[in-house]
């Protein structure tokens, strides 16, 4: 399966409560400080491997290493933001069941 064919996580799992929870949850001024701390990991996995000096011993091994880490970061991160986004547009177009949602306090 390519990269880009990779099915959202959770797919078929979450509830339409759950998307709108995630949904908000990305709209709050922290979660983008989290897309940024991802970011960073990103690319401090990235720089691993452009700063390996190719006169170390075993370079090769270590190269091979590293671009791997990287790229799983990399993957990873492109994974859960493409999902958060995904369930995000989902909880648009489903209702919410009342039991999903709990029960509804009675303003006086």
């Amino acid at each position: 399966m390519a990269d880009s064919d990779k099915k959202p996580l959770l797919m078929d799992e979450l509830n339409a409560a759950e998307k709108v929870a995630l949904a908000n949850m990305s709209l709050h001024p922290g979660f983008q400080v989290l897309i940024k701390m991802f970011e960073a990991a990103c690319t401090t996995a990235t720089h691993d491997v452009i700063k390996l000096d190719p006169l170390v011993q075993d370079y090769e091994r270590k190269l091979a290493y590293l671009q791997q880490a990287a790229r799983t970061v990399n993957k990873y991160t492109e994974l859960i933001r493409k999902s958060v986004i995904y369930h995000s547009e989902m909880a648009k177009y489903e209702p919410l069941d009342q039991e999903q949602v709990g029960p509804q306090v009675n303003e006086a």
